[in-house]
């Protein structure tokens, strides 16, 4: 089946009408799933007379690692659902009901209604998150300059979300309790699909397949350039596994090392001020918004000029880039090793937050068009379902090996994290050229 060409009415920046409802839904969205990830394992390793669960860091490392890869594996009935039945713009807003839903179920101060909160959030997850990028991806028509640039201005909005929920739920949790801080992000998300519900008119279009022809479709054999298509996506998984196992260190054993051993005091000329911890989390969200805008003007550039770089190039370069920013975590330790208080300098994880925002800007959004772009079109919203599954088993992967830093401390963690992901990144650079693979053949 081709891809359906829309000849659609132009909103903004020549980007088509529903565009900035699917910003601003994946906004509100990311607003409650960072803002309740960012407190999380803060929540589960506080102190239970502060309203913690006093647990240790290990167990919550595992915690956080299955909660994780169970939010993105239900992602493939999510995909196959959307796909044979319910279609990916209803889908959107099941799962993000039942994440609001899972978000509020967190707030009530017992351990049973936690485990329920995240198995409610895990399994709206399923339904989310494959969908929104395909309900986006079919906005366009595949040749469209503007489609990896709107992956890039959503990934925009993305951040922006994360930003506020960083700043805003980070501090509402310390101040007023880990539970308002849940009951915010439950609160914020239902606001996003309100506004959804109330802009569906120029989304209708993205349900390109209707329920009639849906099953004569789906049971269509692939053709030699879908079988080659997916091939080239299953690839590019790999590329997704490496990458994230070191970005997910972020809500994890970064996040654990800036509590025990960073200088968290920022002097200013009105006086010390102590940086709230869930607050560094948002040092990404804010380099995105500032570099996300000249990244996308520069692919709509080259692109326009037949000059872009191929997507397995981009998304290898990214994953060199996000490799060394933790050389800048082995200084981190080698300076808290050296110092009489044990702590290490703050610029150590802005600057590792820098490297690690470019590494991401060069793959994730890449690698989201690259996906919408090569799947066929009956399968998108199942391959996004593989995709999102894939990167729940590296985030599992990626708590598992942040638990190893009890065993064999933080700076050989961050020693292989710096070695393996900057040479598997050159790698795939290295033989990006021969796996590229024109729009069409």
């Amino acid at each position: 089946m081709e891809n359906k060409v829309f000849n659609y009415e132009k909103d903004i920046f020549g980007h088509p009408k529903g565009f900035m409802v699917v910003a601003f839904t994946e906004l509100c969205e990311r607003f409650s799933n960072y803002g309740a990830l960012g407190i999380l394992v803060l929540y589960m390793t506080g102190l239970v007379d502060k309203g913690g669960l006093g647990w240790m860091e290990a167990s919550a490392l595992t915690v956080l690692g299955i909660y994780r890869m169970m939010g993105c594996l239900t992602a493939v009935p999510g995909g196959i659902i959307a796909d044979k039945w319910i279609g990916a713009r209803r889908s959107v807003s099941i799962g993000a009901f039942l994440c609001a839903i899972g978000d509020m179920t967190l707030a009530v101060p017992y351990t049973w209604a936690f485990f329920i909160g995240l198995a409610l959030i895990a399994m709206g997850g399923g339904f989310y998150k494959p969908n929104i990028t395909t309900v986006l991806g079919r906005l366009y028509d595949p040749e469209d300059p503007h489609k990896e640039a709107a992956f890039t201005i959503f990934y925009l909005a993305v951040n922006v979300g994360s930003l506020i929920a960083f700043l805003l739920v980070g501090w509402i949790a310390q101040r007023y309790g880990w539970r308002m801080g849940f009951l915010l992000c439950g609160l914020f998300l239902l606001l996003g699909q309100l506004n959804y519900l109330l802009n569906q008119k120029p989304l209708r279009r993205t349900d390109n397949i209707t329920p009639k022809t849906q099953e004569k479709v789906v049971r269509q054999p692939l053709t030699p350039y879908e079988r080659k298509c997916i091939w080239l996506i299953l690839f590019s998984f790999v590329i997704e596994i490496v990458f994230m196992v070191a970005y997910e260190q972020s809500t994890g054993l970064l996040t654990l090392y800036v509590k025990k051993f960073t200088d968290c005091t920022l002097v200013t000329p009105l006086g010390n001020f102590n940086v709230p911890i869930p607050w560094f989390n948002s040092l990404n969200p804010v380099m995105v918004i500032v570099f996300a805008p000249m990244l996308a003007a520069l692919w709509t550039f080259l692109g326009k000029h037949k000059k872009d770089p191929s997507a397995i190039f981009k998304m290898g370069l990214g994953t060199v880039i996000l490799g060394l920013s933790y050389a800048f975590m082995v200084a981190a330790v080698f300076q808290r090793d050296a110092s009489a208080a044990g702590k290490s300098s703050m610029m150590w994880i802005v600057l590792t937050y820098l490297f690690c925002t470019l590494g991401e800007l060069a793959q994730s959004p890449v690698a989201l068009s690259f996906i919408t772009s090569f799947s066929p079109q009956r399968m998108v919203s199942q391959i996004m379902g593989w995709h999102v599954a894939v990167t729940g088993i590296a985030c599992f992967a990626a708590a598992k090996i942040g638990s190893l830093a009890g065993n064999f401390g933080e700076k050989s963690i961050f020693i292989g994290l710096l070695a393996g992901t900057t040479l598997c990144g050159v790698l795939l650079c290295l033989i990006s050229r021969k796996l590229k693979l024109k729009e069409k053949e």
